[in-house]
């Protein structure tokens, strides 16, 4: 890593503010620093329904500021995965918006980050931050899908024969499109659910030559 001082983006209460600061730091300290992996590693994973929570603002964001600042104060050095690990995956109520999955696939550590096809792991653009931030969902995301395609990932509905691309539909409630830029810094278990939810499965007669290899 380089060996130079970070800004300090977290100031105040605003847990959601805090949170995309922090996502926005780190994109343009990896740009500046040229990084080819997302410094978004964490000892800590959520499940989905711990997302879908959040995004809904069913959670306490005060006692989360809290106890985000307690968690500073714990040594982590000598513990494992495994020691981290939940036991037992929390279920969710709710389905896993379509935008976040979709977006989230774009802020994910190099452990579980898809690939270029030259094999190098994908990295988001910071001008879907700044869609995120103007309300415009829509832009946001089709940013990110130009990305993923551009990489090899086709996100569905996918292409129509001759006719480019169907037009997508990611919308989403207004109090949970605020909360969505600060759910991408947010460490998720089993990002492939996430991939399964929005990304073309890779044609069956490809799967076929691949394993003939």
């Amino acid at each position: 890593e380089p060996d130079d001082h970070y800004a300090t983006v977290w100031a105040g209460d605003d847990l959601l503010r805090n949170l995309q600061a922090v996502l926005e730091r780190r994109l343009i300290d990896a740009a500046r620093f040229g990084l080819e992996r997302l410094p978004l590693e964490s000892h800590f994973t959520v499940g989905a329904g711990d997302i879908t929570a959040f995004l809904a603002g069913h959670l306490d964001d005060g006692r989360l500021s809290e106890w985000l600042w307690g968690l500073m104060l714990i040594d982590l050095g000598g513990a494992t995965r495994a020691d981290l690990a939940l036991t037992q995956p929390i279920p969710s109520a709710q389905p896993i918006p379509r935008a976040y999955a979709l977006l989230k696939l774009l802020f994910l550590p190099e452990e579980h980050a898809l690939k270029t096809e030259g094999g190098k792991p994908i990295k988001p653009e910071l001008s879907i931050l700044t869609h995120l931030r103007a309300g415009r969902l829509s832009a946001a995301c089709e940013v990110a899908a130009r990305r993923l395609r551009a990489s090899g990932h086709v996100p569905m509905p996918g292409p129509m024969s001759g006719r480019g691309a169907r037009p997508m539909d990611y919308a989403m409630p207004a109090p949970m499109l605020a909360r969505l830029p600060a759910a991408l810094l947010i460490p998720v278990a089993q990002p492939k659910r996430l991939a399964a939810l929005v990304l073309r499965p890779a044609e069956p007669e490809l799967e076929l030559e691949e394993a003939a290899l």
